[in-house]
């Protein structure tokens, strides 16, 4: 997939988590700037965002992302960069979290 979205082979991405809130799909699509609509509670801050199994809600989304994301696209990728640093090994929070982790291994 990381591929195919460097080439541009992916135009948009639809995602729907059930069960699994981080979808790595959902972060690498929010890292080259293409459109997703998701339904991540994880991710709620960036792309296309809808609220978990509405359809209706989906499909508004859809909607806005192939008629708004061009004039869209700097703003999309200012929050898409700050719902990355959420999960990235340069946040200091994360890095804290896996010292923590290891130091209490017994």
């Amino acid at each position: 997939m990381p591929n195919m979205l460097a080439k541009g082979y992916v135009g948009t991405i639809l995602s729907h988590q059930f069960y699994c809130d981080l979808n790595y799909l959902v972060l690498e699509g929010l890292y080259t700037g293409v459109p997703v609509i998701h339904n991540s509670e994880a991710c709620k801050d960036a792309g296309y965002f809808y609220k978990g199994f509405d359809a209706s809600s989906c499909v508004d989304k859809i909607k806005e992302a192939l008629s708004t994301h061009q004039e869209r696209i700097e703003g999309y990728k200012s929050s898409a960069k700050d719902v990355l640093f959420k999960f990235s090994v340069e946040n200091k929070e994360n890095m804290r979290g896996y010292i923590d982790l290891v130091e209490n291994i017994s």
